[in-house]
């Protein structure tokens, strides 16, 4: 996944990316992306995200 977002603070483009490249057991991206219905980005800056059904 690659997300491409402005800076506000710096008026840049920024972007992140996240790659999957073994599937995994919790807490891993791969599970919670698998296991929950609703994914919520908080940060892309590492992509800090929650999870949840």
């Amino acid at each position: 996944m690659v997300f491409e977002y402005k800076d506000e603070e710096r008026q840049s483009l920024t972007n992140a990316r996240e790659e999957v490249i073994a599937t995994g057991t919790a807490p891993t991206f791969d599970w919670q992306l698998n296991t929950h219905s609703i994914i919520t980005i908080n940060s892309a800056d590492g992509l800090d995200i929650s999870a949840s059904n």
